[in-house]
């Protein structure tokens, strides 16, 4: 009897410590010919947090949003122009087809993220496009850690990641990414997918995202807090599921199979339309495919889905999509003011560089003036500086810009009943 008792005991340890918590290592990553369906699902329920040894975590009544396909593919098989910047087999060994924009309105071509998989690590090295042709490599100066593997119940790991590239005439576009990871809980996950053993590995993520847009003249820096959690289960090749929960917004993809038709990323302001002059008026963008959340930002240097305006005259107004993986959408709507009787002139435009600016920022200014002011002021109106210019020839002039904080800024004089108006991003 008391032999039969110690056999039951085995077994029964067996099965909880051996049998359920797994282990994930590189067999267990995406390899080369992979194509695998996710949908992305906004049903997350409150407590998705819930962790800890032998938890059933049940998403089954998870409902698609919308699904894509992400595939993996050889680093040889990418265009041979990225490999001086990503050196196959040596720096890399596995890419994935990147959809969306580089910058809203450029078109591009051949995006790819390329990624390092070792028995010891999954990183991710960056990514690189072309722009009208031309190759442009957005390379992490270290790479982002995914996982180090193999890993198993408690694991830790971190990562600290940045890259940035200014491109002439187009504009300025700059991550800097710190990811924390722990391997905080083991069990059995249900998605409508099904159940499967699973390690979950939260990420804390600190992130700064940096873009200024040269023709539209508007720059954005966003600050990112994000909790990542990911399950991940014998090869499966990515997360069966992934949360994501940055500030209140809360968004979730799991692995699955085919159930909606794969909607595009997009962005629409609606048709052109016609107001009486002075009029308010609401322009709404809404957002479709993609990765939530989103974030839009209008020309006007507004954030949000809707633009709340007052039309004194025909505006073009622009609104740019930005998703969680950070791709790109623009749309642009005219609104025409209707009114008897000539219009109210335009602020024109002035041209400012460089932008983002560290120090010395130059002012493109009118071939003739008068002694004009020149005025820094923040985006609510408020004025900071005053450049006192004397009259002259002179078309470009230079200030030191040092003592504002990183940030956007305009930028206006007057000349007779000509108002000019530029904007620039401090670094």
């Amino acid at each position: 009897m008391k032999k039969f008792f110690y056999i039951n005991l085995v077994f029964l340890m067996a099965s909880l410590f051996g049998f359920a918590q797994i282990s994930i290592d590189v067999s267990d990553m995406p390899v080369a010919g992979d194509t695998l369906r996710v949908s992305i699902a906004t049903n997350i329920p409150v407590g998705f947090e819930k962790t800890g040894m032998d938890t059933t975590w049940d998403f089954s009544f998870l409902l698609p949003l919308n699904q894509r396909l992400d595939s993996f593919l050889s680093a040889t098989s990418t265009p041979p122009e990225f490999w001086l910047f990503f050196i196959p087999g040596i720096e890399t060994n596995l890419a994935s087809p990147r959809s969306g924009g580089f910058f809203p309105g450029i078109p591009i071509s051949d995006a790819y993220t390329f990624y390092n998989k070792t028995p010891t690590a999954f990183n991710d090295l960056g990514y690189a496009v072309k722009v009208q042709g031309i190759p442009l490599p957005l390379k992490y100066d270290e790479a982002d850690t995914y996982y180090k593997l193999p890993f198993t119940f408690l694991s830790t790991w971190s990562s600290e990641s940045a890259y940035s590239i200014n491109i002439p005439t187009i504009g300025y576009y700059g991550v800097q990414r710190t990811r924390t990871s722990t391997v905080d809980g083991w069990g059995n996950l249900k998605t409508p997918y099904g159940t499967f053993q699973t390690l979950r590995v939260k990420s804390h993520i600190l992130q700064n995202d940096s873009i200024y847009i040269d023709s539209l003249q508007l720059g954005l820096v966003i600050n990112r807090d994000i909790n990542e959690y990911k399950w991940l289960g014998k090869g499966k090749e990515i997360p069966l599921l992934t949360i994501t929960q940055e500030d209140p917004v809360v968004s979730g993809s799991y692995r699955d199979i085919p159930r909606l038709p794969i909607t595009p990323f997009s962005i629409s302001l609606g048709p052109d339309t016609s107001v009486t002059k002075g009029a308010t008026t609401d322009l709404t963008a809404t957002i479709k495919g993609g990765t939530p959340p989103y974030y839009i930002i209008w020309n006007t240097l507004d954030t949000g889905k809707v633009l709340t305006v007052v039309i004194d005259s025909t505006s073009t107004f622009t609104a740019v999509g930005i998703d969680a993986s950070f791709n790109f959408v623009t749309d642009s709507k005219v609104v025409t003011a209707i009114s008897p009787g000539m219009e109210e002139k335009v602020p024109k435009r002035l041209k400012v560089s460089p932008n983002p600016v560290d120090k010395v920022l130059s002012v493109e200014l009118p071939e003739l003036y008068p002694i004009v002011d020149l005025i820094i002021l923040t985006p609510q109106g408020k004025i900071l500086k005053t450049f006192n210019l004397s009259q002259g020839n002179d078309k470009v002039r230079t200030m030191d810009v040092t003592g504002l904080s990183s940030g956007i800024y305009l930028i206006r004089i007057v000349l007779g009943s000509t108002s000019y108006i530029g904007k620039f991003v401090k670094r």
